[in-house]
């Protein structure tokens, strides 16, 4: 196939990206590699998603869809008494627990309704240059696909991809979810809770299909180094965090436990014609809570720089990096602050490796 751009990940960067290109008359292509079954992490969507999606217009199906807005969020943290953060004071909206697979198969749909060619289950192998082209091969249902296009936007998050280059790590956080299904109607998470914790810190929500997501966030060597010992962990840490373990129902009968990558990472692409958008660029630790509504602006402001670009502005695609670049170093900073408010453990390996400097 014969395109302009080829997008390679159709989460909610990948999809925004397409979405964007299409609508200004590019001829897309877009690759995911799974049909949007099972689960997808990163559930709950900050304040602005709102405008992030109108400008699609998509907000109003999104709202019909079934995700729960968040009125409020409880934390405990820099301190032992908990604090609530009212979302409906927010001048950017509320926040919302979103149902992932739902949203990003919506965001996908609207790519291709936008008039991108859209390919589901299609993995892609292998991402060459030639010449002034960029040749795409991909796999789908047993068949290969094959694509030539002058811009290639990577979406493919965390992993690696077809992508080559080095990534930089600011920390090894990872995250043990516990996916607790149903909550038998004896849970009492209502709002979303942030726990603070002498190794990390925990997440939990209840899903908008009931189920009920606790996460705990920690590094990577500070937890056992056999997976068989994962759970049992798991458990007696959450013991010592009263506030999560009072959320949970009292007889969790089925649940399951799966582990995450969560550092925070940068891996700009600096080949000709070639973008990263959303965690192929750089991935945030989810206390920040921007995860979805990052990505939706990467992948739009990532294809404005293309359109800017392909109609011979030269220098669109430098800046847009440059600001890509100043947004993470300034996120790097504002992580700081935020761990820095909590000090009750100053001995604690996990929170001196975050206080000591900004990157």
């Amino acid at each position: 196939m014969q395109t302009d751009v080829v997008v390679i990940g159709g989460g909610p960067a990948g999809s925004a990206a397409t979405y964007t290109l299409a609508r200004a008359g590019a001829r897309v292509a877009i690759l995911e590699r799974t049909g949007f079954g099972g689960r997808r992490v990163g559930e709950l969507a900050a304040p602005g998603i709102a405008g992030s999606l109108q400008s699609m217009g998509l907000w109003q199906t999104f709202v019909a869809a079934g995700h729960q807005p968040v009125a409020r969020l409880i934390s405990s943290w820099s301190g032992r008494e908990p604090s609530v953060t009212d979302f409906f004071m927010n001048p950017l909206g509320t926040a919302w627990m979103a149902d992932r697979p739902r949203l990003d198969a919506l965001l996908f749909e609207a790519a291709a309704g936008a008039g991108a060619s859209a390919f589901r289950d299609s993995v892609a192998r292998r991402c060459v240059r030639d010449g002034d082209r960029w040749v795409v091969e991909a796999w789908r249902h047993g068949r290969p696909l094959t694509f030539e296009a002058r811009y290639v936007v990577d979406a493919t998050g965390r992993a690696r991809g077809v992508r080559p280059g080095r990534r930089t790590a600011a920390d090894r956080l990872v995250a043990c979810c516990c996916y607790i299904d149903p909550p038998l109607g004896d849970s009492s998470a209502d709002s979303p809770l942030v726990e603070a914790a002498e190794d990390g810190w925990w997440f939990s929500a209840a899903l908008p299909n009931g189920t009920l997501v606790v996460a705990y966030f920690t590094d990577a060597d500070l937890l056992p180094s056999r997976s068989s010992l994962l759970l049992d962990d798991f458990w007696r840490r959450l013991a010592r965090a009263p506030m999560t373990r009072a959320q949970l129902p009292h007889t969790p009968r089925r649940y399951s436990l799966h582990r995450y990558s969560a550092d925070t990472q940068w891996r700009p692409a600096c080949e000709p014609h070639r973008l990263a958008v959303g965690d192929a660029l750089m991935s945030l630790d989810p206390l920040c809570g921007q995860g979805i509504v990052a990505a939706l602006e990467s992948g739009r402001s990532a294809a404005h720089a293309i359109v800017r670009d392909d109609s011979g502005d030269d220098g669109a695609v430098t800046e847009w990096q440059r600001v890509q670049r100043q947004s993470y170093e300034q996120y790097l900073v504002d992580r700081v602050v935020q761990y820095r408010a909590e000090r009750r453990w100053p001995r604690s390996a996990f929170w001196r490796r975050r206080v000591g400097a900004a990157a």
